[in-house]
């Protein structure tokens, strides 16, 4: 191994600094947000940046369609736009993180009544702030009282459980003396969401959109100011 001012060298292996740079980056960002979204969220920002560096000289890169697409896709050529490609995977990461569930089907709401009905996403009361929580997350007890007031003083609070047996979530908001009426999510919304640890806590504008979100137990002034959010008017 070798090193110079321009590159690493590892052998007959030349990588330039600005590459090996890139290389890091992308495999950070994909092993810290999943490859799900972030994959595609890195593909746009290189696509981006180098059409955005290559296409003011377009005529000049190869004689042929064919070429001028592969010199586009040469990585090794170097090249880059960022601010282009930013704002391009930026942009993808938003539509896709804050697009509307397409269903909450077949989950449950759970009345005090014991009645267990079906609803769709597109019936949840918005705006709202919408807690995920389970029986079994010590951060989710903690914090229940809080939200159980909210509830109790009329606050657009949505409690999520996830994806627990109606009877077991039921008997838990019992033992606890919480407001027994909750939604049962069947995975859609948390898989959608990308929520990653419990309790999450989100905020549904008047659009259906997801526009803050809260990773731990909220406190009373942090749930206030996730309430003042989702009251405020849609853009």
């Amino acid at each position: 191994m070798t090193l110079t001012p321009d590159a690493l060298q590892l052998g007959p292996l030349v990588l330039a600094w600005d590459r090996l740079a890139l290389l890091l980056a992308a495999g950070v960002w994909l092993g810290t947000a999943g490859f799900r979204h972030a994959g595609g969220a890195l593909l746009f920002t290189l696509l981006a940046a180098r059409l955005a560096a290559t296409l003011p000289h377009w005529s000049e890169l190869a004689p042929t369609l064919g070429g001028r697409v592969l010199s586009v896709l040469d990585l090794r050529a170097g090249g880059w736009a960022w601010p282009a490609g930013l704002l391009a995977g930026a942009g993808y990461l938003l539509l896709r993180l804050r697009r509307w569930p397409p269903a909450l089907t077949r989950s449950l709401l759970l009345t005090p009544q014991g009645e267990v009905t079906p609803v769709t996403f597109a019936e949840l009361p918005r705006p709202a702030v919408v807690n995920v929580w389970a029986t079994w997350c010590g951060p989710c007890r903690a914090e229940l009282p809080v939200l159980a007031r909210a509830l109790q003083a009329g606050e657009p609070v949505l409690l999520v459980n996830a994806g627990e047996e109606p009877a077991q979530v039921r008997a838990f908001l019992k033992s606890v003396g919480a407001p027994q009426v909750t939604f049962v999510d069947n995975g859609s919304l948390r898989q959608t969401w990308q929520v990653s640890g419990y309790p999450s806590t989100f905020v549904l504008d008047r659009t259906g959109r997801v526009t803050a979100r809260h990773l731990g137990p909220l406190n009373a002034p942090q749930l206030q100011t996730l309430l003042d959010r989702a009251k405020e008017p849609s853009p």
